[in-house]
């Protein structure tokens, strides 16, 4: 993924706290949200896995056990990535390109390229 840091340009630098503030904000909201599919993924399988009287699951059993799995291993994923996305605009200033286009006012953010 290429990506730039906030830099500056007519608006000057970062053009204000409120900037940065915006984009942590919206990281971080990103990453609880991860957090609960995570929580909730882990939850259904817990369900689907206990849901099997023997312990040995039958044909469909063995489906929903495997579709709770992937859902969990992709809520996984998705805390991971907003890990980061945060670790990355904290300790270098990468804005995620998603979030790049938009600000508190609507307009672009004011970028450089590295």
């Amino acid at each position: 993924m290429h990506s730039r840091s906030l830099g500056s340009s007519a608006r000057g630098p970062m053009s204000t706290k409120n900037d940065h503030e915006h984009v942590r904000k919206i990281l971080a909201d990103q990453f609880e949200a991860a957090v609960k599919r995570r929580n909730i993924a882990s939850a259904h399988f817990d369900e689907v896995r206990k849901d099997l009287p023997s312990g040995l699951p039958h044909p469909d059993g063995t489906q929903r056990i495997a579709k709770a799995s992937s859902d969990y291993v992709a809520a996984l994923r998705e805390v991971g990535r907003a890990v980061q996305r945060i670790a990355d605009f904290q300790s270098r200033g990468i804005v995620p390109e998603d979030l790049k286009h938009e600000n508190n006012g609507g307009s672009a953010w004011p970028y450089q390229e590295k």
